[in-house]
């Protein structure tokens, strides 16, 4: 891939090695763009001349293409304006944005209407670019042909951009079998029934229980061989009132502590319930530095004691910088002034995952249930529809995928899927990191009701 821009937002510090693939950039024609203030350290030397000397250089070689944005906003975008022509024009509307990619001799362009209440019927739109505009389906690969006049290397068509609407545009210099376009869905859609508001819930690969309040205790020196050694200690304290199936514990950022860059790790002994947890492995859950080990005959019902303890000497002995987490087949609920283990809720009603026993898990939350759809099944298209989501649904009909939404409008079309009678319907549903690492009860799951609808074209 090439990119015609490199915008570096508030950096301060940069790698040496770093240095002259951007000097190159700028000396091949490429644009570089300093928002708000100038690097002047490095990675290997902390405050570094050489680095802070480098941009001045820059700037004074280039000036037509090495530029400082005093602020990033509209003064980053006016100043790109000046500098790089957009690859797609379209007057006078901030709401829509673009995205262009080019794959061999066809270019593609992904138009967003990110307005909430602004329909854009007939919107007027150009794109760098030549060939034949087709409009492509990223859901079933379908493309049918747009109207549309080609001068001087760009492109005119006009698109219609619903509220929360989106379209993909491939330009094409040869011909390609274009298929007739199915009718935009007329408003409003009719709606047949609600889906159940209690579902039958599963956290995938557990729930979190974050173990982020330890004692510190710094121990004695060594008086033996080792007589510049010294330990340490962290301890926390968490309860369980009922024993999970299974349970894991999961460390960052502690196995893997180097004493000095490329000598060995730091000595790190962990205990639960004053028992030696061993065996660890590395860890899927979010990065390489995290490992796990399974520690479920090692839990008890009532108070659990958590150790982490090592020793240093000439070098710092192993410190905690990250939450440490307790993975399992468990629910969390609030008792006195602490999260304990409970039982996991096997159900859930409409709502915020947060809100009921599952207030710091960050994955796929898994929704089932059934319900029963009219018969005869009525004419038109068939839609489920979500009211609110947090934050991606992937929507599974009767054991077939129908859709994934990961944005508004949350709905899936299930003409010729959904049987007259009944149906298993199996909603997942994926949210950010937040509620894990920000340790923040950020509304995720199911959050609002889900219609069956029937929709004219």
């Amino acid at each position: 891939e090439s990119f015609r821009v490199l915008v570096l937002p508030r950096v301060q510090v940069l790698s040496q090695a770093t240095l002259p693939v951007i000097r190159s950039f700028a000396e091949s024609g490429g644009i570089v763009v300093f928002v708000e203030s100038l690097p002047d350290a490095s990675v290997e030397q902390g405050v570094d001349r050489r680095v802070a000397e480098w941009p001045h250089t820059l700037l004074e070689r280039f000036p037509n293409t090495v530029l400082l944005a005093k602020a990033g906003g509209p003064e980053l975008i006016a100043l790109l304006g000046r500098v790089l022509e957009p690859d797609c024009l379209i007057s006078d509307n901030r709401e829509v944005v673009s995205l262009r990619y080019r794959r061999g001799r066809r270019q593609y362009y992904f138009l967003a209407n990110t307005s909430e209440e602004t329909d854009y019927p007939a919107l007027s739109v150009t794109l760098t670019g030549s060939g034949t505009a087709y409009e492509l389906s990223p859901e079933t690969g379908r493309v049918h042909q747009l109207a549309s006049t080609a001068e001087n290397g760009r492109v005119g068509l006009s698109l219609d951009l619903p509220r929360l609407g989106s379209r993909v545009v491939m330009l094409s210099p040869t011909r390609v079998k274009s298929q007739r376009p199915r009718p935009r869905l007329l408003p409003p859609a009719k709606r047949l029934l609600s889906l159940p508001r209690t579902w039958k819930f599963e956290a995938q690969n557990g729930n979190y229980l974050p173990l982020a309040d330890w004692e510190f205790v710094s121990g004695g020196h060594d008086t033996g061989t080792n007589w510049l050694g010294y330990t340490v200690l962290y301890r926390t304290h968490f309860r369980v009132t009922n024993k999970p199936r299974w349970a894991r514990l999961l460390l960052d950022g502690v196995l893997r502590q180097e004493l000095h860059e490329g000598h060995r790790l730091k000595p790190v002994a962990v205990k639960l319930n004053d028992q030696e947890v061993g065996d660890f492995e590395p860890s899927t859950h979010y990065d390489r530095l995290c490992f796990e080990a399974d520690v479920i005959d090692l839990l008890r019902r009532g108070e659990n004691e958590l150790i982490i303890a090592g020793t240093g000497g000439m070098g710092e002995a192993v410190h905690l910088d990250q939450v440490q987490y307790l993975v399992g087949d468990f629910s969390l609920g609030w008792r006195g002034r602490q999260w304990v283990v409970t039982a996991p809720r096997r159900k859930l009603g409409v709502g915020s995952w947060a809100e009921q026993g599952y207030p710091f898990f960050s994955g796929i939350g898994i929704y089932r249930s059934s319900f029963r759809a009219p018969k005869p099944l009525p004419e038109g298209r068939l839609l489920l529809r979500f009211a609110k989501v947090g934050d991606l649904v992937d929507v599974r009909l009767n054991g077939e995928s129908v859709g994934v939404r990961a944005w508004p409008p949350y709905e899936v079309e299930v003409t010729g899927k959904l049987r007259p009678g009944k149906n298993e319907i199996e909603i997942r549903i994926a949210n950010t990191l937040h509620n894990l690492f920000r340790l923040d009860r950020r509304p995720s799951g199911l959050l609002g009701s889900v219609q069956l609808v029937a929709a004219k074209e």
